[in-house]
C-alpha cells in the first residue's frame, strides 16, 4: 500500500538503534501495530501487535523474529491509517506523522525487541537472543602502505550485555600493525607493504564467536608537499583515492604567485620535484592513475587546471555509502549514470574531489536509504520551491566582479554558457533533439534573449529561433532558459542578448545530445487510460466465469442491491440457510456478497472500444492483471505464462471451462504452449491497439502469487519434498507437511516469493520471472519486440529489493529499449528512478497535491499547490518528469469525484465504509463537484507529465474505495442502469475529450507533451497559473476555483482577447512568437 520515499536506513547490529518520533496524541487505550513489507502492510495484524509494558504505560514492546532481508514499515495506531501512523522524518533521529517508510535491514536470524515510546517520541530495536554473534565488517579508509585504515565491527549482530566484545584483526601472511579502537568495536590497521592483503577478523562475546576473512589490495601511498612565495610552510598532503580509481591531491595557487617548491613521493621515494613553477591562479589537481602520476615533460605539466573542489562529510549515523549529488551531475545518486561516490576515510568521514563547471551549484549528500541532506558545514542552506534544503557552491566570477549594468550595453565578459555543464545544457531526448539550454548575464543587463539553433537534415540547413525566459540564478546573475526541439541529436547554436540599441551574439556552440537516463519517446506526454478488465465491457459472454464460486451479476443491476438470487447463492456457498440473517458487518450485506460477483468484462470488450478510447485522446493503456488467476482482480496469479481464459478466450473457442488446467510443464520454458487466449492477446488485441495508436502495458505482480500458483500448489501437495520449496517463505511440520507461509498483507491467500537478505528474488524465481518477461515482450522470440507489450506497471514494486529490479530492468531494456517501466510507489520515487530501477511511477504525489487544492484540504492556497507540485517532481530529470503517470484515482482509491465530495481526509484514507465508522458520503456528487473536478482534468491534461484516467471517470463514475471503485462501466448501448445515478454523463465526457485531445492539437500538443513548465504568480489563493513553453510557442493555463470570474490580463500578452476566466473553470492561451495569442 505505502511505498518507500526518502528515509534513513538502519541495519541491526550491536546495541540500540533509535529514531525520534513527532507523535500524534496518545491515549492509554491505543493499540499500536507494525505494518510493513514483512506482513503486506496489514494494519490489523495480531502477529505484529505491540503490547503495553505493565511498568510503563507509555512503552510498547514487540518481541519478534524478524525475517532476514531489507524491510520497510510504519507504526500504525488502532489498526487504521486514518487513526494515525508514524514514519521516518527528515532527519536521522526523527519520525513524524505521516512520515515516510522506515527502512530496516535485518542481517541475521535472531530474536529482536522493537520498543515504541510515543510520548517520548522514540523507538528502538535490539537483539534479545541469537545463537552466536554475526560479524558485520565495514572498512573505513583505503588500504595504503604505512597509512591507517579502520576495520569497524560496530554493526555486528549480537546481544548487548553491556560487556564489549573482543575483536582481533590479524593476517596469516603479511606484516601489519593493529591498534584497538578507543571508541567503538574494531581496530586500526597499518599495512607494511603493497600487494594483496588477507585479514582475519574475529569477534567473540559470551554467546560465541564469529570469524570473517577480508581480501584487500594494498596500494602505494602518494604524498604531496608544496610551498609558494606567500606561504613557505610546506605541509604534506596524501593523495585521496576516488571512486573512479584515480587518486587526487589539490594545489591552491593564489594570483600572481610562484610555486616555490613542489614535491611528490610514492611510499616516501620522490617521483617529482620542481621549483619556481609559474602556474595560473586557481585550484589545480595532481592525478595518479593506475599507480602512475599523470604528467608531461616538466613538473608544471603535472598540474591539471580547472575548478577543483573537495567535498567531505562525516555522516550523522553509520552508513556504508555516501554520494555527492547536485546540479553538476543531474542529481545522479547510487546506481545511476553520472553518480559521484565519496570514499570513506579512516576518521569515519567520506570525501570526493570534483572538477566543477563554472557557475553556482546546488548540492546534497546522499546516504544509505536514499536520504539526502545538505552539507553540515553550510550554516545557511537554501530552501527550494519543492521544500528541499540544499547547499550552494559558487565557482568562477560572480556578478560583483563585473560591476553594474549600463543602459544600451551588454557586458560580454559576464555572459556565460558551458555546454559541458548540466545546468547550461540538459539533454532530454536525443532523437527528438529535445534539450534545455540556458545562459547567464549580468543582472539587469539585457531586456531579452534568444537562442538560434542550426541543424542539418539531408544536407539542408534548418534554423530555429526561440525566445528565452528570464529567471534568477543562484549566484545573482540573470539566467535565460529555453526548451527547444530540433529533431536532431546534433546542433550548433548561438545566443543573442539585446538591451535597447545594444545587441550581442555569442560565438557558436556545438553539442551532441546524450541524455541520461533515456526514456521512451512515446511515453512523454502520453494520455493513459487504466482499465480494470472484469468491469469495463463484456465482449464475449462465452468466456464469462461460471461455477459455484461466482455469481454472474447482470451488467446494469443496481450495485448496492443484493438480489434474491445473489443472496441465495451466497447462502448455499457459505452454508447460511434462510431464515438465518446475514452475519452483521459494517456496510451491510453488500460486503458479504460483492467479492464473488462477476460481470464478464474481457479483452474482447476492450477491443470493441479502442475507437472510443482513441477519440477520448488516449494513446496508452494500462490494464490491471490479465494473467491466469481465480479472483476478479487477478492479483493472485495462478500462472504468469498464460492470459486468463475468462478475460481472453475467443468466441470461436466455445464456452470456456469452469476450471483452469495447466496445458504444459510450468518450469520448462521449452514446453510452454500458446492457448487460444494467449494467441488472442498477441495476434489480435495488441495489433488492434497499435492500429488505433494505443500502446499496451501489463501489470506485473512479481512479489506474490495466489495459492493455486503451480509452484505453491506443488508445495501444498509434496511438502518439504517439493522441488519448489525454496520459492516461498514456507515452514514445514515434523512430518514434512506444509505448516505455514508468509503472505502479502498477511491474508494467507497471497504467498510471497522468497528473497535473499539483500532483497533479490531467489535464483529459480528470478529466472522464471525473466522467462515470462521475455515471453510477453517478444512473443515469437525473433529479437523484434514489435509483436509484444510496450512495458510494465509493477505492483508493490518496493516490496522487492533493488538487486532484482536492477537486473530485471537491464533485461527489459535489452529486449526493447522503448519499453516503459512504471512502479506503484505512493510517495517520492526519485531514489529509484534515473535509470536505477524504474522509468517512472504512478504519480500519487501529483494526485495528493491537486485533490487537496480542489477541496479535499479546505483552505489550501495556489502558492501551496505550486510548492507541492514542485516537490512532487523534485529533482527528477526533465525526461522523467515528462513521463510521470499523473493520476487522481485508481483501483486502489475512491473515485476522483468522490474524493472531492468527502473533504477533510488524507489521500486514500477513511474511504472504505465497510472497514470503519467514519462518515463517508457514498452517493452521486453534486453538479458543482463535477464542475470542480474538471479543474483537475484541465490541470492534468496541460501540466508536465502524462495524464491518466481511471476507466469511467470521464462519464462520472463515483464511489468509495475497493470494491465500490470497481463498478461496471455504464455503456448506454446496454440500456439504462437500474440506479439512474449510475448512468453515464456524456456532457462530462465531452469536457474530458476537449482537454485530453489538446495533447494532439498541432499547435498546443507538442508544447504540452514536451515543453518546460514555469509557475506564474496569480496573486490569488484560488487561482493557479502556469506556462508551458517549447521553441517559439507558449501555452498559458489558468485555473480559477473562485465562484466569480477572474481576469488573467496580468499573465497574458497585452491586447489578448477574452482575458477573463469563468468561475470554477480553466482557460488556456496559445502564444506563438510573432502571432496574436489564441484561446
Amino acid at each position: 500500500m505505502i511505498a518507500l520515499s526518502v528515509s534513513f536506513a538502519r541495519s541491526i547490529g550491536l546495541g540500540l538503534v533509535a529514531l525520534l518520533l513527532a507523535a500524534a496524541p496518545v491515549s492509554g487505550q491505543d493499540v499500536w501495530r507494525v505494518a510493513g513489507t514483512f506482513n503486506g502492510w496489514n494494519t490489523a495484524d495480531p502477529a505484529w501487535t505491540l503490547t503495553a509494558d505493565p511498568a510503563d504505560a507509555n512503552r510498547f514492546i514487540l518481541d519478534k523474529a524478524f525475517p532476514v532481508g531489507v524491510h520497510r514499515f510504519k507504526f500504525v495506531k488502532n489498526g487504521d491509517w486514518a487513526q494515525g501512523h508514524f514514519g521516518a522524518g527528515p532527519g536521522p533521529d526523527t519520525l513524524e506523522q505521516p512520515g515516510v517508510d522506515i527502512p530496516l535491514q535485518i542481517r541475521a536470524d535472531a530474536e529482536y525487541r522493537l520498543t515504541l515510546k510515543p510520548a517520548q517520541r522514540v523507538w528502538s530495536i535490539s537483539v534479545t537472543k541469537i545463537d552466536a554473534p554475526v560479524l558485520v565488517v565495514r572498512t573505513l579508509g583505503q588500504a595504503r602502505v604505512n597509512r591507517e585504515f579502520v576495520i569497524d565491527a560496530g554493526q555486528s549482530v549480537r546481544v548487548d550485555t553491556g560487556a564489549p566484545p573482543v575483536v582481533t584483526v590479524s593476517s596469516p601472511t603479511d606484516p601489519l600493525r593493529t591498534i584497538h579502537l578507543a571508541k567503538g568495536i574494531g581496530a586500526r590497521v597499518i599495512p607494511q607493504r603493497k600487494g594483496p592483503l588477507t585479514l582475519e577478523v574475529k569477534l567473540a562475546d559470551q554467546s560465541g564467536e564469529s570469524v570473517q576473512r577480508i581480501n584487500l589490495d594494498v596500494k602505494p601511498a602518494f604524498a604531496l608537499r608544496y610551498a609558494h612565495v606567500s606561504d613557505r610552510s610546506a605541509t604534506r598532503h596524501f593523495f585521496e583515492p576516488q571512486a573512479d580509481g584515480t587518486e587526487i591531491a589539490l594545489v591552491s595557487v593564489p594570483p600572481n604567485t610562484l610555486l616555490e617548491a613542489l614535491e611528490i613521493t610514492r611510499d616516501g621515494a620522490r617521483v617529482l620535484y620542481g621549483t619556481d613553477l609559474d602556474a595560473p591562479a586557481g585550484v589545480h589537481a595532481l592525478i595518479v592513475e593506475k599507480g602512475e602520476l599523470l604528467k608531461g615533460e616538466s613538473p608544471a605539466s603535472a598540474l591539471h587546471p580547472g575548478d577543483w573542489r573537495r567535498f567531505a562529510l562525516t555522516p550523522p549515523f553509520p552508513t556504508d555509502r555516501v554520494f555527492l549529488v547536485g546540479d553538476f551531475n543531474n542529481w545522479a545518486g547510487a546506481g545511476q549514470p553520472g553518480a559521484i561516490e565519496m570514499l570513506s576515510r579512516a576518521d569515519g568521514s567520506f570525501s570526493a574531489i570534483v572538477n566543477l563547471p563554472q557557475g553556482t551549484h546546488r548540492y546534497q549528500f546522499q546516504l544509505d536509504g536514499g536520504v539526502q541532506i545538505p552539507d553540515p558545514s553550510d550554516t545557511s542552506p537554501r530552501i527550494l520551491e519543492d521544500g528541499r534544503r540544499v547547499s550552494v557552491i559558487s565557482v568562477g566570477p560572480q556578478p560583483k566582479d563585473h560591476g553594474q549594468a549600463r543602459p544600451n550595453h551588454i557586458n560580454e565578459l559576464a555572459v556565460r554558457h558551458n555546454p559541458a555543464s548540466p545546468i547550461d545544457l540538459r539533454p532530454i531526448h536525443a532523437g527528438m533533439g529535445l534539450v534545455d539550454l540556458s545562459i547567464v548575464a549580468l543582472p539587469g543587463d539585457a531586456e531579452r534573449a534568444f537562442v538560434t539553433i542550426r541543424t542539418t537534415d539531408d544536407g539542408a540547413e534548418r534554423l530555429l529561433r526561440a525566445p528565452m525566459s528570464k529567471g534568477p540564478d543562484l549566484a545573482g546573475f540573470d539566467r535565460y532558459t529555453a526548451r527547444v526541439m530540433t529533431g536532431s541529436p546534433q546542433a550548433s547554436y548561438t545566443f543573442t542578448l539585446e538591451d535597447g540599441s545594444a545587441s550581442f551574439t555569442t560565438p557558436t556552440f556545438s553539442a551532441t545530445l546524450d541524455p541520461h537516463p533515456p526514456v521512451p519517446a512515446w511515453a512523454m506526454g502520453a494520455v493513459w487510460y487504466q482499465i480494470f478488465p472484469e468491469r469495463f465491457r463484456n465482449g464475449n459472454p462465452l468466456n464469462d466465469p461460471h461455477g459455484p464460486g461466482v455469481f454472474n451479476k447482470p451488467w446494469t443491476d443496481d450495485w448496492a442491491t443484493v438480489s434474491p438470487a445473489e443472496e441465495q447463492r451466497w447462502r448455499e456457498v457459505y452454508n447460511t440457510p434462510a431464515p438465518q440473517p446475514f452475519p452483521p458487518r459494517k456496510g451491510g450485506p453488500l460486503f458479504h456478497v460483492v467479492w464473488d460477483r462477476r460481470y464478464g468484462g474481457d479483452l474482447q470488450g476492450i477491443e470493441e472500444k479502442f475507437a472510443y478510447l482513441r477519440d477520448l485522446g488516449v494513446t496508452a493503456l494500462y490494464m490491471n492483471p490479465v494473467f491466469e488467476a481465480e479472483s476478479m482482480h487477478k492479483y493472485d496469479a495462478t500462472d504468469y505464462r498464460h492470459i486468463d481464459d475468462n478475460l481472453s478466450w475467443p468466441a470461436e473457442g466455445g464456452r470456456v471451462s469452469e476450471q483452469w488446467s495447466f496445458p504444459d510443464e510450468p518450469n520448462d520454458p521449452a514446453s510452454w504452449t500458446w492457448t487460444p487466449g494467449d494467441r488472442y492477446l498477441v495476434e489480435r488485441f495488441l495489433p488492434q491497439a497499435k492500429k488505433h495508436g494505443i500502446r499496451v502495458v501489463l501489470d506485473g505482480v512479481f512479489n506474490h502469487t495466489g495459492l493455486p500458483f503451480w509452484a505453491f500448489a506443488d508445495i501444498q501437495k509434496n511438502g518439504d519434498k517439493s522441488i519448489f520449496k525454496d520459492w516461498y517463505f514456507v515452514k514445514f511440520d515434523a512430518s514434512g507437511r506444509l505448516q505455514s507461509w508468509e503472505s502479502w498483507f498477511n491474508t494467507g491467500s497471497l504467498p510471497k516469493f522468497r528473497q535473499t537478505a539483500e532483497g533479490d528474488l531467489v535464483a529459480p524465481v528470478k529466472q522464471h520471472i525473466f522467462d515470462i518477461t521475455r515471453r510477453w515482450m517478444d512473443p515469437n522470440g525473433d529479437g523484434d519486440p514489435s509483436d509484444g507489450i510496450d512495458g510494465w506497471r509493477l505492483d508493490v514494486a518496493l516490496d522487492i529489493g533493488p538487486p532484482f529490479w536492477k537486473d530485471w530492468r537491464a533485461l527489459v531494456k535489452s529486449i526493447n529499449p522503448e519499453a516503459v517501466i512504471i512502479a506503484e510507489i505512493w510517495d517520492d520515487a526519485t531514489p529509484h528512478l534515473k535509470g536505477r530501477a524504474f522509468d517512472t511511477q504512478m504519480h500519487y504525489p501529483f494526485a495528493k497535491a491537486v485533490t487537496d487544492w480542489l477541496g479535499v484540504r479546505p483552505g489550501m492556497t495556489s502558492a501551496e499547490l505550486a510548492q507541492r507540485l514542485a516537490a512532487a517532481f523534485g529533482d527528477d530529470a526533465p525526461q522523467t518528469a515528462l513521463i510521470h503517470q499523473n493520476l487522481f484515482g485508481s483501483h486502489d482509491t475512491d473515485r476522483f469525484v468522490s474524493m472531492l465530495q468527502n473533504p477533510g481526509r488524507a489521500y486514500d484514507e477513511g474511504n472504505r465504509p465497510q472497514d470503519h465508522d467514519y462518515p463517508y458520503k457514498d452517493t452521486k456528487p453534486s453538479r458543482d463537484t463535477y464542475q470542480r473536478s474538471l479543474l483537475g482534468v484541465a490541470l492534468q491534461a496541460t501540466y508536465t507529465g502524462a495524464p491518466m484516467v481511471y476507466y469511467g471517470d470521464e462519464v462520472g463514475m463515483w464511489g468509495a474505495d475497493d470494491p465500490t471503485d470497481r463498478k461496471p462501466f455504464p455503456w448506454p448501448d446496454l440500456g439504462r442502469m437500474a440506479n439512474p445515478d449510475e448512468n453515464a454523463d456524456f456532457d462530462l465526457h465531452k469536457e474530458y475529450t476537449r482537454w485530453l485531445t489538446l495533447r494532439r492539437d498541432p499547435r498546443a500538443g507538442p508544447v504540452l507533451n514536451y515543453g518546460s513548465t514555469r509557475h506564474l504568480e496569480s496573486g490569488d489563493p484560488d487561482v493557479f497559473a502556469f506556462e508551458r513553453a517549447l521553441n517559439a510557442t507558449r501555452v498559458i493555463v489558468v485555473l480559477n476555483r473562485k465562484a466569480a470570474p477572474w481576469s488573467a490580463a496580468g499573465l497574458i500578452p497585452k491586447g489578448t482577447t477574452q482575458p477573463s476566466v469563468p468561475a470554477n473553470s480553466a482557460s488556456y492561451w496559445v502564444i506563438e512568437e510573432g502571432s496574436a495569442p489564441t484561446r
